[in-house]
């Protein structure tokens, strides 16, 4: 199995610059690459830890979600995340569970109102991101 965050709900639309993106990307996800959309936040501890622990591949924006890592083994991680960010939290939790690492860095539309600019909203550029795909997954 393989997952990702359902990218259709708004707790993740609200990181995704263009309204239309969460179904291009849900869509290049699941009809050309065979990927299946999850929401952890909706699955107990015990279903998380299953579903991280028979995973394969793991795509998901960066968030609180990717703690699931623990629970894997040997998977090869796609992490999305602004271009800021710090990549090193769940790098080292991958690198740890003997995962491969990757990071796919987006842009950011700057907010003022927001402390730290990580926050920002992010842009995913598709075709940046299908190829990445095609180099990275398994």
């Amino acid at each position: 199995g393989v997952n990702l965050p359902d990218l259709s709900k708004a707790t993740v639309e609200r990181r995704l610059q263009d309204p239309e993106l969460p179904l291009e990307l849900k869509t290049l996800l699941e009809k050309k690459y065979n990927f299946t959309s999850i929401q952890p936040e909706k699955l107990s501890v015990i279903e998380q830890a299953e579903l991280f622990s028979n995973a394969r591949q793991i795509i998901a924006i960066h968030g609180a979600a990717l703690t699931n890592i623990i629970y894997a083994s040997n998977a090869n991680i796609i992490e999305i995340m602004h271009e800021r960010s710090n990549p090193y939290c769940f790098a080292s939790l991958a690198v740890a569970k003997n995962c491969s690492y990757n990071v796919f860095k987006c842009k950011g539309i700057q907010n003022p109102k927001l402390e730290f600019n990580n926050f920002e909203d992010i842009i995913i550029d598709i075709e940046s991101f299908d190829l990445a795909l095609s180099k990275h997954l398994l």
